[in-house]
């Protein structure tokens, strides 16, 4: 049922990209692609939230869509469908930055243009090889009170 239900709402899938210009312009394909469908899907996202008994109905299909929408989030980011730091970071505009920005009052589009206004700029850099992200290991006593480096507010 659920495929059936993705089919109908017309699920994005790998023909968005067709004849894009690049990376950059797949991204944004993908953007506008996730936010018309998940504007369609408001109605499904209602009744599976208001049948909270049923929440184990929905793991398995759910799951299948968060496969569906990180393969599309690889294909869009070829070269860098195998940079575990760029799919993190598209995948946190798409649920987090598209949420957030539709959640303080912005319409579908705009908040499509505030993710591609933080993302861009990020791949262009990424493309470029400037800003390849190793692991990030926070030095001893870090944020702790009276830690070196760490200001106090007014000082």
């Amino acid at each position: 049922m659920f495929a059936q239900i993705l089919d109908e709402l017309l699920m994005p899938d790998a023909s968005i990209f067709e004849r894009a210009g690049g990376t950059i312009e797949r991204v944004d394909r993908l953007l506008v692609e996730l936010a018309a469908f998940n504007e369609r899907a408001t109605g499904w996202w209602q009744v599976r939230e208001a049948d909270r008994s049923g929440t184990d109905a929905w793991a398995l299909p759910e799951a299948r869509y968060d496969v569906r929408v990180l393969t599309l989030i690889r294909q869009a980011l070829e070269p860098l469908d195998d940079d575990p730091v760029a799919v993190a970071v598209v995948a946190a505009a798409h649920v987090h930055i598209y949420y957030a920005a539709r959640s303080a009052g912005l319409s579908s589009d705009a908040a499509v243009d505030v993710e591609r206004q933080l993302l861009v700029p990020w791949l262009t850099a990424r493309l470029a090889g400037d800003s390849r992200i190793g692991p990030i290991v926070p030095p001893s006593g870090h944020g702790a009170p009276g830690a070196p480096g760490r200001r106090r507010r007014g000082s």
